[in-house]
């Protein structure tokens, strides 16, 4: 019988086996990768109680998480959309937080 790691992977990622660290939502960017680009709502709140808003224009797609302190401080956190607002600095890649910044 030959071995097919394809047909391995498709079935380790369907059980969940390779699936992210991260908690991952619908209803803010990034819920199939991380980092998928976004083309929704302007802004909202993730189902692990996080601020994020789009950044970088609508046409990119970007969207960052944010955080107090003009970006450098804890990132706001909250209960449901209307906590949250495109006025909220994106939180600053720095210290190596993978996660911070622009992008998508």
């Amino acid at each position: 019988m030959k071995f097919n790691a394809a047909i391995l992977f498709a079935a380790a990622q369907a059980v969940g086996v390779l699936s992210s660290a991260v908690g991952l939502d619908s209803s803010a960017p990034g819920n199939v990768q991380k980092r998928e680009c976004w083309h929704g709502k302007s802004y909202g709140c993730s189902e692990s109680n996080f601020c994020w808003k789009k950044c970088g224009g609508d046409e990119t797609g970007a969207w960052c998480w944010t955080a107090r302190n003009d970006g450098f401080g804890d990132w706001y956190t909250c209960s449901n959309d209307d906590d949250c607002n495109t006025d909220m600095p994106c939180s600053q890649a720095v210290d190596g937080c993978d996660d911070c910044g622009c992008s998508c």
